[in-house]
């Protein structure tokens, strides 16, 4: 490996490494607004439902959608449909007053 892609390897790992993504940002948000014990369900529940993604990963899921075909235009009706519904939910989102907002759990 040479000295530009050990230094741009180091650089990424820093980056990612100092930024928090937006499920931590949900985890210390909740955390910080309910305390630790309603927070920890939430986190189990994500470290959980994040098992079958990385399963069909690791048994190559990956190499399937890299040979192109229905598969992936399928996932990506699905996905566009699925960002489509998420963005209406956003737009359509209402600010409730403290206290009346339901916490997540598992």
């Amino acid at each position: 490996m040479d000295a530009a892609t050990l230094f741009a390897f180091a650089v990424f790992v820093v980056i990612m490494t100092g930024t928090p993504g937006p499920g931590n940002l949900t985890f210390l948000a909740i955390g910080a607004s309910a305390g630790y014990r309603t927070a920890l369900p939430v986190i189990l529940a994500s470290q959980l439902g994040s098992l079958p993604l990385k399963l069909c990963v690791a048994y190559g899921l990956g190499h399937v959608l890299s040979a192109g075909g229905p598969v992936v235009t399928g996932f990506k009706v699905l996905s566009m449909a699925y960002m489509t519904y998420l963005a209406w939910r956003i737009v359509s989102l209402s600010v409730k007053p403290k206290g009346t907002v339901a916490l997540p759990s598992f």
